[in-house]
């Protein structure tokens, strides 16, 4: 039986994770900055203060789901740097979501479709946010193995798995989505047999609501607006610090969200508005390429992450375009390289990787140099 450390993948994983850190201890030389220091961009601010200081209103820190820093908080009691220890979690995160994603990829493709479907998804050039201590790689990790258990019927699991995700990213709410309509379709027309699993997804708003609940009586930091409906769901769901991270963002129709980003990349001398712009459109094109090879579930899912992420307006200042991370947040809709897979598994894959990994280059020292958001 092949082993973990005997596979493909894991051989995969290990060249992206040197060159990766390859490719920070050369811009840490020229920048004349420590190592470890090069990574520290962005979010990864937060997460540090996270790891180190805990959760504070004040800090802005509420703003993101807890478990991707809680898990480096223990690597912390061994003396290791902070942002090691998120470049731990989220190295081993990918590692897992290699494997994790061929096996969903399984469910529906032989073997060599399926790692065609894998090496699309790994080498996609966004795909380089894995290597940063970002929370992407965890949440991942735990959406594939939610909708992985989920096309097994083993819906406890699932839902565990989405509630996880949810204390990871805001949008593993979305994975109810998917799981219902596998559920509701495996329900045979049970009424008992489909309420009584209907239980397992509790565990996904539930764990929304666990977080919702500590900001609000723990740390003190949900400021109900009662002026209206849409002010009270944004003011609840969603923390206040969010304005401190990103000054302006709201959500709005996704044409008007999409003219306003192509107005301010116009505006602006750099290339992060319109980085964004052109691989949201690519990404949209990868969606109609996979589309008729993709199930029920999966394309509901794809859409609903589309569809809010390109109605994500992140505001007109200086410090980026209305569409900021835009390509990072359409990655989530990760089912897309699954139909890819099925397309293009007689084509020619050493171009993809061979382009993937060129931009992914651009990418990470994009990151590190002109601190390019991802």
């Amino acid at each position: 039986m092949l082993t973990i450390t005997q596979s493909p993948l894991s051989r995969l994983w290990f060249v992206l994770r040197c060159y990766s850190l390859l490719c920070s201890f050369v811009a840490a030389q020229i920048s004349g900055v420590t190592f470890l220091r090069v990574w520290e961009r962005w979010d990864v601010v937060y997460y540090k203060r996270i790891v180190v200081e805990g959760y504070s209103a004040s800090s802005a820190t509420t703003n993101f789901h807890p478990l991707f820093s809680w898990l480096a908080v223990p690597l912390s009691f061994f003396w290791i740097d902070p942002i090691a220890s998120l470049l731990i979690v989220s190295s081993l995160s990918t590692l897992f979501l290699y494997f994790a994603f061929e096996k969903l990829a399984e469910v529906d493709q032989d073997a060599t479709t399926a790692r065609t479907a894998t090496l699309l998804f790994a080498f996609w050039p966004i795909a380089y946010i894995l290597y940063l201590p970002y929370s992407e790689a965890l949440w991942l990790v735990l959406a594939v193995i939610c909708l992985y258990f989920s096309r097994k019927q083993q819906w406890w699991w699932a839902g565990l798995a989405g509630g996880l995700a949810v204390l990871t990213r805001q949008q593993g709410l979305f994975l109810l989505v998917p799981v219902g309509w596998e559920l509701w379709s495996d329900a045979r027309h049970d009424l008992k047999y489909r309420w009584r699993n209907f239980l397992a997804l509790t565990p996904i708003p539930l764990a929304y609501a666990a977080w919702v609940l500590y900001r609000t009586f723990v740390l003190g930091d949900t400021k109900p607006d009662t002026t209206s409906f849409r002010g009270l769901i944004a003011s609840t769901l969603l923390s206040p610090a969010r304005n401190q991270v990103v000054k302006d963002n709201e959500f709005m129709w996704p044409w008007k969200a999409m003219s306003l980003a192509i107005k301010r990349a116009l505006q602006l001398s750099f290339a992060n508005p319109w980085l964004d712009l052109v691989f949201g459109v690519f990404f949209l094109i990868l969606v109609i390429l996979a589309w008729s090879r993709l199930r029920t579930s999966y394309r509901l899912y794809v859409a609903v992450i589309v569809i809010v992420s390109f109605s994500f307006h992140t505001g007109m200042a200086a410090t980026g375009g209305a569409y900021l991370s835009l390509p990072r947040h359409l990655f989530l809709a990760f089912p897309v390289f699954i139909g890819l897979g099925a397309r293009l598994a007689d084509g020619k894959p050493w171009i993809i990787w061979f382009a993937g990994t060129v931009v992914m280059t651009f990418f990470l020292f994009g990151f590190f140099w002109a601190r390019l958001v991802p």
